[in-house]
């Protein structure tokens, strides 16, 4: 599957969610709640691939009404990886260029 911006192309093998598998190939999706689907910061844009996706679950419904979710977009953490899919970090701006220079770099 592919991650935007970047892009990166991950490899898996696995069922896991979309957010499990960017933070093991140190794409930083941002998550207050560890991936249990109630902060709603996870979402991503689904640009392709998103006929092989669920509907959303009862998690998401509220989420939409409770967000005002765009039609396209889903929580990472509650959907799982699959050939084809192309998804965009909606919450990108969150992101610091300097963080993914720094990524192996870790405070003890």
């Amino acid at each position: 599957m592919r991650y935007l911006p970047g892009p990166k192309d991950v490899e898996f093998s696995t069922d896991i969610s979309v957010l499990k598998l960017a933070l093991k190939n140190k794409i930083w999706i941002p998550t207050a709640c560890g991936g249990m689907g109630s902060c709603g910061t996870c979402l991503v844009r689904v640009l392709e691939g998103g006929e092989k996706l669920p509907p959303r679950d009862e998690l998401e419904i509220e989420m939409v009404t409770d967000r005002a979710m765009a039609a396209d977009e889903r929580l990472s953490c509650q959907i799982h990886a699959c050939a084809g899919l192309v998804v965009q970090i909606v919450n990108d701006d969150l992101l610091d260029d300097d963080d993914e220079d720094d990524s192996d770099d870790e405070t003890i």
